[in-house]
């Protein structure tokens, strides 16, 4: 590969909030839990939703003020001072890795209050697999952290008394799964096990003793959307020493900056803070200089193989900010 002048790491972008990436498929969208879609009431049967209260646990309820909502309509989970008591909610879909996708993407925003809460606040796909779940900790003041997979991943304070934001990615293609909270990447996770993704559930459970208290929980403006994600072509593969080879995004965000990393090392798993992604390779190296996506999501390179790179192990994969490609594996002949 020609030489380069700077990593991908050395790049500086100013960081915004997560949106959905271009071109995915909305799966389901709460829509805010708003009328005229949802009602006040039990949850259970809206949209969807199976809403239940066991063990003395309080079924899901749609409210409005002065419970904190977003706009003018969230979900109350409400669990009693008893152990064992539960108060779930889970909506059913058709399975997405059946479907064909690759990227998927499931986003929700938390309310939890100041108070002597104790009860984890749990979050799991249906499936078996890592990582599958999420939890808010019951451990007590100071309080607990959240784990946007569980104790499979990294952990950050949780706000209380105001609204936050979690927001968990599966990318199938580069084998790593990122969660984020408020915005901010707090952990990435090894994909292992996962060959289906058929339904999503929250549970508020008092897991503690009684005498601790009880709990109360809202929810917000929950979706989940994905797509078959933006890949990586190569061509001619294996690469030739001394050619030129051409490399082609397709399925990218539009009209966006976009970059192409190669590795001679290995797969991995490598952050690059500036664009909020995590690389499936190690030790990137621009491959190219940044190319700017048309109204398609497509762009691409051509980049000269010198001839000393004969019979090396080639690994490459593009980025764009909060959005990575399939990693292709290759050859130099």
């Amino acid at each position: 590969m020609k030489e380069i002048v700077k990593t991908l790491s050395l790049l500086g972008f100013a960081l915004t909030l997560l949106a959905p990436f271009a071109g995915a498929d909305t799966i389901y969208d709460s829509e805010g839990f708003e009328a005229p879609t949802f009602t006040t009431g039990p949850l259970n049967g809206q949209n969807g939703w199976i809403g239940t209260g066991s063990g003395g646990g309080i079924e899901p309820m749609v409210v409005t003020s002065p419970d904190p909502v977003i706009d003018s309509q969230a979900v109350r989970m409400e669990i009693p001072d008893i152990q064992g008591a539960a108060s779930t909610l889970d909506l059913p879909i058709a399975d997405l890795v059946a479907a064909g996708y690759d990227y998927i993407t499931v986003s929700f925003d938390i309310y939890r209050q100041t108070d002597s809460w104790l009860s984890n606040l749990w979050w799991w796909w249906y499936d078996p697999g890592t990582p599958t779940y999420g939890l808010q900790w019951d451990q007590p003041p100071p309080y607990g952290e959240t784990y946007p997979f569980g104790w499979d991943g990294t952990g950050t304070p949780t706000v209380l008394d105001n609204w936050a934001t979690v927001e968990m990615t599966w990318d199938f293609d580069s084998g790593l799964a990122m969660g984020y909270y408020d915005g901010q990447l707090i952990t990435t996770v090894n994909i292992t096990g996962i060959s289906s993704l058929t339904g999503w559930a929250f549970s508020l459970a008092h897991d503690e003793g009684a005498g601790s208290g009880p709990d109360v929980a809202w929810l917000d403006n929950f979706e989940i959307f994905a797509t078959t994600g933006p890949t990586l072509l190569v061509e001619p593969d294996p690469l030739q020493a001394g050619q030129y080879a051409l490399l082609t995004v397709v399925n990218a965000n539009p009209t966006t900056t976009t970059y192409v990393a190669y590795s001679l090392v290995g797969p991995g798993s490598t952050y690059i803070a500036p664009l909020q992604v995590t690389l499936g390779i190690m030790n990137p190296v621009q491959a190219a200089g940044s190319a700017q996506t048309d109204t398609y999501g497509t762009a691409d390179w051509t980049v000269y193989v010198p001839p000393f790179a004969a019979g090396r192990s080639v690994w490459l994969q593009s980025a764009q900010f909060q959005l990575v490609t399939n990693v292709v594996a290759t050859s130099v002949q």
